[in-house]
């Protein structure tokens, strides 16, 4: 199996974002290392659940509220797939370019499931993922105590995953 650098960069610089933000949240190391080590679970999972790693464009992830730039989509018609769980739902905006700009999709998934969301990518490349919980998310998720994963996979238009729910086994 052949594994594209553009999705070996994303999910390394993915990795580096939560790391930080995880190692500068106050928590102790364990916390860290847990929550590291569950990251990186969910992403592996769902990477192998939506990724079409032939014709696809990569994906991306995190922990808690935040985003996410796919500098290397190129212009055209993509299906973004969408998937998250520890809460009911989540709340996601895609952007233009890798940096934000206009947006090009928005909309609640529930979580434990995955969303389609269609997006014509401009001229200039790029998309730039946000993703934030539900305003009806209990406190405790909206501040970032409750662990909530989150992934977006960038697949041709009509690419079906083998299945549309998952487990954490």
């Amino acid at each position: 199996m052949r594994c594209a650098p553009r999705l070996l960069s994303v999910a390394a610089a993915a990795v580096v974002v939560v790391s930080t933000a995880t190692a500068c949240s106050g928590g102790s190391a364990d916390d860290a290392s847990t929550s590291e080590a569950a990251l990186s679970r969910w992403s592996s999972l769902m990477g192998t659940a939506l990724l079409d790693e032939e014709h696809g464009q990569g994906g991306a992830g995190g922990e808690g509220a935040g985003g996410a730039g796919l500098g290397s989509v190129p212009a055209g018609a993509w299906d973004l797939l969408v998937a998250c769980n520890g809460a009911d739902g989540w709340s996601f905006r895609v952007e233009s370019g890798p940096d934000g700009g206009d947006t090009l999709a928005r909309s609640d998934v529930p979580c434990g499931a995955t969303e389609r969301l269609s997006v014509t990518v401009p001229e200039s490349g790029g998309l730039t993922v946000r993703a934030h919980p539900l305003r009806t998310a209990p406190e405790a998720v909206r501040r970032g105590d409750v662990p909530v994963h989150w992934y977006v996979a960038v697949v041709p238009e009509g690419f079906e995953p083998e299945s549309r729910s998952y487990g954490l086994g």
